[in-house]
């Protein structure tokens, strides 16, 4: 069946059709807008993401997914935090699906969100992003009251695959939530593997990883901190 909008025109015209009096028809309206792949639908959907029908809302967040960007991203976080728990769990669906970079920049104050589900949507969404800048809110959700937000910061720092993250990622071994322990030891497995894996000398070298040692035959500090990541995930796996 083809689209009801099959041509820029027919997006122009849009608007129009998303103010049916019936959410059902603009649901359907939505529905088409989001299959048609026209970035400028984008535009549309994000002026629907306070229609007065949670349904709409949702279809709403559903469709943005089907977008990448921080235009998308503008239209999500606002659904992030309706007060419909479907609506903001059928957003944060969607924004996990971003890869675009610069939808970062929009997700980031989210991680300071007075409530606990949409940070951890947000730290959710920013972990396919893989932004350097994401790093330090991470770290610092990391202290985060709630553990289900604690275990998205620690998605975020394991797909940054920094080292200089491995203190903290030690640390929660002894988290006192199960699903922590095991998020930080599957993030520092992970990174043990990636350093185990660096059989090129010359990139192990630029990084420090080469076992090369400082001017009193101690492994450099990079080295130690591997090494301590993987006698953590030893320790915790007994």
């Amino acid at each position: 069946m083809s689209s009801p909008f099959e041509s820029y025109d027919d997006l122009e015209d849009a608007d129009e059709r998303l103010q049916a009096a019936d959410p059902a028809e603009r649901r359907v309206a939505i529905i088409a807008l989001g299959h048609s792949g026209d970035p400028a639908a984008v535009a549309h959907l994000a002026n629907m993401v306070s229609d007065p029908d949670a349904g709409v809302r949702q279809q709403v967040a559903m469709a943005l997914g089907e977008f990448d960007g921080p235009e998308a991203a503008n239209g999500l976080v606002k659904l992030l935090v309706d007060p419909e728990r479907i609506v903001a769990a059928t957003a944060a669906d969607s924004m996990a699906e971003f890869k675009d970079p610069a939808c970062a920049e929009i997700i980031l104050p989210l991680v300071k969100h007075a409530h606990a589900f949409v940070r951890m949507g947000a730290l959710r969404a920013l972990k396919e992003l893989r932004c350097k800048d994401t790093l330090k809110p991470a770290l610092e959700a990391l202290l985060d009251q709630d553990a289900a937000v604690r275990v998205q910061a620690i998605g975020v720092i394991g797909f940054l695959k920094l080292e200089e993250s491995i203190p903290a990622l030690t640390a929660l071994i002894n988290d006192p939530d199960a699903h922590v322990r095991r998020a930080a030891v599957s993030a520092l497995a992970f990174l043990a593997a990636e350093a185990r894996g660096r059989d090129d000398h010359t990139r192990a070298e630029g990084l420090g990883l080469d076992g090369a040692r400082d001017g009193r035959g101690n492994a450099r500090p990079q080295r130690q901190r591997l090494a301590r990541g993987r006698s953590a995930c030893r320790l915790a796996c007994r």
